[in-house]
């Protein structure tokens, strides 16, 4: 089971929030199964809500991050750029 850490910078993060970045995370995790962790820090800056995600595969550690003015818009476009990041990672290694 991959252990997925999220914390809140500048504000608690619900459980609402939780869940879904659970949920959303399990999808990326079932189509990565070499995923070893996963680390995602929420932030509040003024209207800005971030993501920032580090994310560790064997002998890599993927990172990405997203800011829109929505906390669960912004949890979809990090995940989508790190789907990016770990496809071009794996072409990469059987190419």
């Amino acid at each position: 089971m991959v252990n997925i850490s999220i914390t809140g910078n500048n504000f608690e993060v619900s459980e609402a929030l939780r869940e879904a970045t659970h949920t959303k995370f399990q999808k990326l995790i079932r189509h990565t199964p070499d995923i070893l962790n996963i680390h995602v820090s929420f932030t509040i800056e003024h209207l800005d809500q971030i993501a920032k995600v580090t994310l560790h595969l064997p002998g890599i550690e993927v990172y990405a991050s997203e800011t829109s003015d929505n906390i669960y818009k912004t949890l979809d476009g990090v995940i989508d750029k790190l789907e990016i990041q770990i496809k071009k990672h794996k072409d990469k290694r059987s190419g």
